[in-house]
């Protein structure tokens, strides 16, 4: 299996990604973590198309994806630059989505819908609750408690979403 892990601006959050990769207890060799060229570079500011421009023009199996890593996939996704079965999302900044240049909203959440992608979202996530997401009628929501955009408390959420990858993996869920 295939996996691609896709972080937030912060770099910490490549480790945390890792650690949910362990937990899903995938059998997957090592997962392809995505480093951010502004990481490297503190005069540069996070850009969504050079991001995009930077991916592995490859098909993954799993992309397991925080925040801005959220917003990378599905614009990445409608530009037909990358391709995946699964995605597992945590996070959306819905509330900041509108004002990441390059990003076009309205026809990237459209995707959503479709059953190929897990949402994990706290009930209160400060860059996005939970309810401004679910008006968006995604296929698969997982509300969580929280307000911190951390998803730290992996008990919340790990057990269903291996048994969300089960159930994809064994050909139960339509999509």
């Amino acid at each position: 299996m295939k996996t691609l892990l896709l972080p937030g601006v912060n770099p910490a959050t490549i480790e945390w990604l890792d650690l949910v990769f362990h937990k899903l207890e995938l059998s997957s060799k090592q997962p392809f973590p995505f480093e951010y060229s502004f990481w490297s570079d503190k005069d540069d500011k996070p850009s969504l198309k050079k991001e995009i421009g930077r991916l592995p023009a490859q098909k993954f199996d799993l992309i397991i994806a925080k925040s801005f890593g959220t917003l990378v996939l599905l614009q990445a996704l409608l530009e037909g630059r990358l391709s995946c079965d699964s995605a597992i999302l945590f996070g959306i900044p819905i509330k900041i989505a509108t004002d990441v240049k390059g990003f076009q909203a309205e026809e990237a959440f459209k995707q959503l819908a479709d059953s190929s992608f897990l949402l994990i979202q706290q009930q209160e996530d400060k860059l996005g609750h939970a309810k401004l997401l679910s008006e968006l009628h995604p296929a698969n929501l997982l509300t969580i408690p929280g307000n911190d955009h951390q998803y730290n408390e992996l008990d919340h959420y790990i057990e269903k979403s291996k048994s969300w990858l089960m159930k994809k993996s064994s050909g139960e869920l339509i999509g």
